[in-house]
């Protein structure tokens, strides 16, 4: 059975290489990677004590990469490479210590004020 769908493009295919000392007829930062999405999200509630407003506990849900969405890192650029062009390695966010981050991560937290 043949398939119906349309071949790969192959992006390696209309770039070619410019004579040496030329310029090519590209601007400059045509091209550029995969969007980058990491949501943190906080819902917070404060609950009074009596009528003096001045105590409260607050609740709060604190969320960081809520959404556990992958950050993929830029197309290899390098034109005589096997991989021109294809997306093949993830961004990996990291703490300010240099440690990698999970894929999501929750947060319950109480709050006294007073």
């Amino acid at each position: 059975m043949p398939s119906t769908f349309l071949p790969a493009l192959q992006i390696p295919a209309i770039f070619s290489s410019e004579p040496l000392g030329t310029f090519g007829n590209v601007k400059r930062n045509f091209f550029h990677g995969p969007g980058f999405n990491y949501t943190n999200l906080q819902v917070s509630k404060n609950f009074h004590l009596g009528a003096n407003e001045a105590r409260f506990i607050q609740l709060r849900i604190e969320a960081s990469n809520a959404f556990n969405h992958p950050n993929f890192a830029p197309p290899s650029g390098v034109f005589t490479s096997a991989t021109f062009g294809q997306v093949n390695q993830l961004i990996t966010p990291t703490d300010p210590n240099g440690d990698p981050s999970p894929g999501r991560v929750f947060q319950l937290v109480g709050k006294f004020f007073f």
